[in-house]
């Protein structure tokens, strides 16, 4: 779970963050239960994907962050560091290195602009699929681009589900009720 506020530590880099989440999960080791340890191909294999944190700098890499991976985290206020975006994306890449089946985001866009939410939601989706995950987040009035990329959406008014489904089938839901989307607008909106 990852709620709409970031709680990140300061003086670590973005590497750290993400090894510590990582050794957190899964006790500093890529073997697996599922994993033949008595192949000496395997263990070789396993040691090497340790030494070089495989699966933390994979998620780095999918969520663009590898460039700046030794970058101190910062809070912009006493120490300087990353921007709003980024640290958003490193939020999100501890959640994905620690490979739980699914991914909870509350307010996702919290102090992101447009372009932001969407590259981030994008890479949430693209890491989803890679790793074969289930990802739910809310988002506040996001833009028609970022909606675009969900498969199924839950609309709440006041409290209330009003819709829940296809992200194809929201305007044809509302228009069975009698509502028309007006001109100029778009579904997400």
């Amino acid at each position: 779970y990852s709620d709409q506020q970031d709680h990140l530590h300061k003086h670590m880099t973005i590497l750290e963050t993400a090894i510590f989440a990582w050794n957190c999960r899964w006790g500093c080791t890529h073997a697996r239960p599922n994993i033949d340890m008595s192949d000496p191909e395997v263990i070789e294999r396993v040691k090497e994907q340790d030494a070089n944190y495989y699966s933390v700098n994979r998620v780095l890499e999918l969520m663009g962050l590898n460039g700046i991976k030794d970058t101190i985290i910062g809070d912009n206020s006493t120490v300087r560091g990353i921007s709003g975006g980024e640290r958003k994306r490193v939020t999100v890449t501890e959640m994905i290195v620690t490979a739980v089946p699914i991914y909870c985001l509350d307010e996702l866009s919290t102090g992101l602009d447009a372009a932001t939410t969407f590259e981030l939601v994008s890479k949430l989706a693209g890491g989803a699929a890679l790793y074969k995950k289930f990802c739910i987040m809310s988002l506040v009035a996001p833009p028609p681009e970022t909606v675009a990329l969900f498969d199924e959406v839950i609309l709440v008014d006041g409290g209330r589900v009003i819709y829940s489904g296809d992200i194809g089938e929201v305007v044809g839901h509302f228009e069975s009720l009698g509502y028309k989307l007006p001109e100029r607008m778009d579904f997400a909106d």
